[in-house]
């Protein structure tokens, strides 16, 4: 009952205030002497941070003159089994192992050779924000843990591709890592030099990024953060085997093919011009080439309500599940409403085990530096 009572005194919240919070956040004055006035978002080589690095975003959110995104700490990772470069170096991947680009570890970027069917154990995760907040809120993130027999396998992603650096290994011994835990986070990204708020997070003023890093990276953050308390963890109780393969497998397929389409989206080139709200001309070429410009805007941008860190993962988790629809009337206004409930990650948590998506396990609050002791361990030189 206490669940129900905290998820409507939110929705009322939100209710009453979204809008005059979003016309504050969007009340700004613009910059001048941009190069290119037009430009809103998308692909800039000028952003570049590394440039021996080929899968760096370098993407920016609004017009020449403002930040680039923050891809020194948010990348959305990116799938490069097939990249000619990626082959060209490490070769070809095992059979059902995805290679992966822009997973976090240390602080760094890698490649990861995820090994898709050999994921035993899947937990939703809570990193609780510290109060007074803009509002009491929460993260969701997922971690996947695999067969120690079949880690994930790390390489180095930036200096090797150019040719090796001074103090760097070649390609033909590079410096690789494993690991047993990774973490599936979805993040609203923003500019260099600027952190999350509610507010702005609704007006669209960060990309949403699909990351992927290793569970001791993300455990680090939190750790690390000034504003974040501590996580919640829930094993999940997964269904059986499905037509997509295990659910675990078919997650982390789910997720690693939203996450490519979010780095592509991001680095789109949209022109102000091209943001319409309906039709501008009889041109019905140009008309659908400005809207499908706007949707890629829209699906790369983060909102608070909408598009966030829960709601990403439930949409994920409902390829994982494969439940029909109900047909009851009732039964599907009773999930719309619960699903309503997902732009607050603990009320995430209330519909995966309400709608028996997904029924969680007990509670856990992890020791973080006990969690990161042991992650580190898990993280070793392969064998």
């Amino acid at each position: 009952m206490n669940q129900w009572v905290t998820a409507i005194t939110i929705l009322a919240f939100f209710a009453s205030c979204g809008q005059s919070l979003y016309r504050l956040s969007t009340d700004r004055p613009e910059k001048t002497n941009a190069t290119n006035p037009d430009a809103l978002f998308g692909f800039d080589p000028s952003c570049t941070k590394d440039d021996q690095d080929p899968w760096e975003p370098r993407v920016r959110l609004r017009k020449p003159g403002y930040p680039c995104l923050d891809t020194l700490r948010f990348r959305p990772a990116l799938d490069v089994t097939q990249d000619s470069t990626a082959l060209r170096h490490l070769g070809a991947p095992k059979p059902q192992v995805v290679r992966i680009a822009n997973v976090k570890h240390n602080d760094r970027f890698w490649i990861a050779d995820i090994p898709l069917h050999h994921g035993e154990r899947l937990e939703f995760q809570l990193v609780w924000f510290k109060a007074p907040a803009n509002f009491p809120a929460a993260h969701a993130q997922m971690v996947v843990h695999f067969d120690p027999e079949h880690p994930v396998r790390l390489h180095p992603q930036s200096g090797h591709w150019q040719g090796p650096q001074e103090g760097q290994a070649s390609f033909e011994n590079p410096v690789a890592l494993e690991t047993t835990s990774i973490a599936l986070s979805v993040t609203g990204a923003g500019e260099e030099g600027q952190s999350c708020s509610l507010v702005a997070g609704q007006a669209g003023r960060f990309a949403l990024t699909y990351g992927i890093s290793t569970a001791y990276e993300r455990y680090q953050e939190v750790l690390r953060s000034s504003n974040q308390t501590g996580i919640d963890s829930f094993d999940l109780k997964l269904p059986a085997h499905g037509a997509k393969g295990t659910p675990i497998q078919a997650m982390l397929s789910s997720y690693i093919q939203a996450a490519s389409a979010n780095f592509h989206s991001l680095r789109a080139v949209v022109a102000g011009d091209d943001l319409v709200q309906g039709p501008k001309t009889h041109d019905v070429k140009k008309n659908t080439l400005a809207l499908a410009r706007e949707k890629l805007y829209e699906q790369a941008t983060y909102r608070t309500l909408s598009r966030n860190c829960a709601t990403s993962l439930m949409e994920l988790m409902d390829t994982v599940t494969e439940q029909p629809r109900s047909k009851d009337m009732l039964q599907r206004l009773a999930q719309a409403g619960l699903r309503a409930l997902t732009f607050y990650p603990p009320g995430a948590a209330f519909v995966l085990h309400s709608a028996h998506l997904l029924q969680l396990g007990e509670r856990r609050h992890l020791d973080l530096p006990l969690a990161i002791k042991d992650h580190a361990a898990q993280t070793i030189a392969p064998r």
